[in-house]
């Protein structure tokens, strides 16, 4: 149920329904919140209804400019996932799911930032929810293009899976919005849907700076975030060697930086060694959240630095501007869109700290009249890009053009080559049509588990799919009562064969089925009665996709809800981000890779997804657990000794050197972490060392 507040509000409103969405509204200094600001009251003024869907942060700021807050579902407990974007973009689509079904949605913007929109997207993507939806993401500052430039270590796994998060959310929105150009090529690449939506200013960058007021004191400006990334290291450069010619200068550092709150100079040692000499007592530091009057701020400054090595139009330019502050920004950034160097505002080779020094020398030695000369036509260049009753139809023009003709995924890619399963075009139930409808074999191997058998035979004809074939196979049992339970089996396909493990009995039930699609399944683990006809559903309307798998619910020894972030290449030769070997899969891509490698006893399904991925077999997520995973101390997991993971693990390295090498730095991270602390992710390690200690299982 949404607040009470929020209700009342969406009731006797005319225009769109719209959501903005941030993780922490936070406008006093992050660029995302204040976007969302201005644009969130520029929409209420055209009298829309705007939804803010946040995790927290100064709701009061929002309900003053007419905005709803709406706060985020707590996070269940007993899930797990690969990073905290991912849970959050879980809370996000459960706040819009009620949101949507209370009182409806015309539009929501994303930024791309974290993939906050993943989960969202993919309930549209692969369960037909938000039908009528327009899901946009505005294009901030991908990871995938900022961060080599941040100064983050290379190989990251925590930025490898985000990047995916940001490029998933980018690939299958309805529309993505350009404040600039800064980024267009990277987004047109992903989506061929990209508009031009610029940043609004807000009420009081609308009141220009008096002709006559007082001039600025001699003070200069840094703004952005302060790290290299924002370019602090190219400013403070220049501004020594600015300070030793010109004692009379001061300079100001206006930007959050990572990881500290509070004032004074950067912590950081090397930003650190460049505030000496003569820039020692001459540099003070802004934080944005400390200063609630920006106009001042601005009005105060002789020149605004925007010296980014990369920047999508930073929002303090646009302030500084429209109150007449010249701004000096670097070249290629989107920022330097905006000026006409020389006459609107002045650009600088981006990264060169000379070039910067000797520009601001030549601006401040020049005397009052070229800064006043460029004052008026900065604030008249800004006010044509981001005059809020302009940028506010346009993007109220986005959200209608995509809301009109959403995004349709171009069917391409091996993936597709067979015509089993037509596109979903229709906006038909997930019922699969009993007309030519696929069929869809579930491969179920058993190797001395025979007492879960008829529980998961019972999971699997109780599917809502109209057609399942179930092949079960007997991987060389050599427990009684399971070869007695296989021997008894009827209405089934049968494949009695030699213990060869996992890999080896999938590949035999495959080979004997005569499904276009397979499931693999362990035969003491349960599918939910819908779980084969979501999976198909999600195929048809999702036709360029060779697989899905979803989350996974565990119970027995372990009870907890896996949430698979989805394949992430790079990553999965040491650290599996794709879920559970239980998936749905077109038999043509399993036939395009070989199937499973037999040479691996537990692991086969983990190196299949490598494989899968690299051949352009795509696979996505169900945003729901359709699948019941059952822990017991037999599992391979549990029972396996710790070294034949090991095994695996380097064989698989070995399998797919190329990949390691491309992401080494995040393998050795990730492996130096559990070595300093003695641990080991996976459950059933933990499970197996707390037996070999004499302690009781987990629960």
């Amino acid at each position: 149920m949404l607040p009470a507040a929020v209700k009342a509000g969406t009731e006797g409103r005319a225009g769109l329904r719209v959501a903005l969405v941030v993780r922490e509204f936070r406008p006093s200094w992050d660029q995302t919140s204040r976007y969302v600001l201005n644009a969130g009251r520029q929409l209420v003024r055209g009298g829309h209804r705007v939804h803010l869907v946040a995790a927290g942060g100064d709701f009061a700021a929002a309900e003053r400019c007419g905005l709803l807050p709406v706060p985020l579902p707590v996070r269940p407990e007993g899930y797990v996932y690969a990073t905290p974007a991912h849970a959050h973009a879980d809370r996000v689509y459960g706040a819009l799911r009620a949101l949507a079904a209370e009182s409806g949605l015309d539009a929501v913007e994303f930024p791309e930032r974290d993939g906050e929109g993943l989960t969202t997207i993919r309930a549209k993507r692969l369960l037909g929810e938000f039908r009528d939806t327009a899901l946009t993401v505005r294009v901030h500052a991908p990871a995938a293009l900022t961060a080599p430039l941040s100064g983050e270590q290379p190989g990251d796994t925590d930025r490898a899976m985000t990047a995916y998060a940001e490029e998933y959310c980018l690939r299958h929105a309805d529309l993505l919005l350009l404040p600039s150009q800064r980024a267009a090529g990277y987004a047109r690449a992903l989506n061929d849907r990209c508009r031009s939506s610029p940043y609004p200013l807000s009420p009081a960058d609308l009141v220009p700076r008096p002709p006559d007021g007082p001039r600025p004191p001699r003070r200069v400006t840094f703004a952005g975030p302060v790290g290299p990334l924002g370019g602090v290291d190219v400013f403070l450069t220049a501004a020594a060697r600015l300070a030793r010619s010109d004692p009379d200068l001061t300079f100001t550092l206006f930007g959050r930086r990572p990881g500290r709150h509070g004032p004074g100079l950067p912590g950081d040692r090397n930003l650190g060694r460049l505030v000496t000499g003569p820039l020692r007592g001459r540099v003070t530091f802004l934080d944005p959240a400390a200063v609630p009057d920006r106009v001042r701020l601005w009005r105060s400054s002789l020149l605004c630095v925007v010296p980014a090595r990369w920047d999508n139009c930073r929002y303090e330019a646009l302030e500084a501007m429209s109150q007449g502050c010249p701004v000096v920004c670097a070249s290629g950034g989107g920022t330097a869109e905006l000026v006409t160097d020389g006459r609107s505002g002045f650009v600088a080779p981006a990264g060169d700290a000379d070039a910067l020094a000797r520009l601001l020398g030549r601006l401040t030695g020049a005397g009052p009249r070229l800064l006043d000369e460029v004052a008026p036509r900065a604030s008249a260049a800004v006010r044509a890009y981001g005059d809020p009753v302009t940028a506010g139809r346009q993007l109220v023009d986005a959200y209608r053009e995509a809301r009109r003709s959403p995004r349709r995924e171009p069917v391409a890619g091996p993936g597709t080559a067979d015509s089993a399963l037509p596109p979903d075009t229709s906006g038909a139930p997930d019922a699969c049509p009993t007309v030519s409808c696929p069929t869809v074999s579930v491969v179920i191997t058993v190797y001395n588990k025979g007492r879960w058998l008829a529980e998961t035979l019972g999971s699997v004809r109780a599917q809502t799919h109209p057609r399942v074939e179930i092949v079960v196979v007997n991987d060389g049992s050599t427990d009684p009562a399971t070869r007695a339970a296989f021997d008894a089996l009827t209405g089934v396909v049968k494949v009695d064969k030699p213990n060869g493990g996992p890999g080896s009995a999938y590949n035999a039930g495959i080979a004997a089925a005569g499904g276009e699609f397979v499931l693999p399944l362990d035969g003491d683990d349960l599918l939910d009665h819908d779980c084969l006809a979501t999976a198909m559903a999600a195929l048809r309307r999702a036709p360029e996709l060779a697989h899905v798998t979803c989350y996974v619910r565990h119970f027995g020894l372990v009870n907890a809800m896996d949430a698979p972030l989805g394949t992430v290449p790079v990553l999965m030769s040491f650290l599996n981000t794709g879920g559970k070997r239980t998936r749905l899969l077109r038999r043509s891509a399993l036939a395009a890779v070989g199937g499973y490698d037999e040479r691996l006893p537990t692991l086969d399904d983990v190196e299949l997804l490598i494989r899968l991925e690299r051949a352009g077999q795509e696979g996505d997520v169900i945003p729901r657990a359709l699948f019941s995973y059952r822990r017991h101390a037999a599992s391979l997991t549990f029972a396996s000794p710790g070294e034949l993971f090991v095994d695996e693990q380097q064989y698989i390295l070995g399998k797919h050197a190329d990949l390691l090498a491309a992401q080494a730095p995040a393998a050795w991270h990730h492996l130096l972490h559990l070595w300093k602390n003695r641990v080991e992710i996976s459950q059933s390690a933990r499970w197996r060392r707390t037996r070999q200690e004499g302690s009781s299982c987990p629960k």
